[in-house]
């Protein structure tokens, strides 16, 4: 799963096989582990370069051109100070 190279890596459906994944997908993982990992992550810094790139490599693989176009314009729509990011105040404004 780890490969570099896109050619070589197994296939989603063949990491959800795989014996180590099988293994530890039936492992109950504690309530309080569970609460402090969503906890991180809701609290997870908005402007942390890592979240970022994070977010581009889901939108970016995800996406199909068209879909991404739409969400561009969309988000220029939104973002109306035109600084690139969102604020919560955009995001509503937007919503509405």
């Amino acid at each position: 799963m780890l490969e570099f190279k896109p050619h070589k890596r197994i296939s989603a459906k063949e990491a959800l096989q795989h014996d180590w994944i099988v293994k530890y997908s039936k492992t109950e993982i504690d309530k309080q582990v569970k609460r402090r990992t969503l906890d991180n992550l809701r609290n997870f810094s908005g402007s942390s370069k890592l979240k970022q790139a994070a977010l581009a490599f889901i939108a970016s693989h995800l996406t199909k051109d068209e879909e991404k176009r739409d969400l561009d314009k969309i988000f220029k729509e939104i973002d109306i100070n035109g600084d690139g990011q969102l604020s919560k105040e955009e995001v509503l404004l937007g919503y509405e």
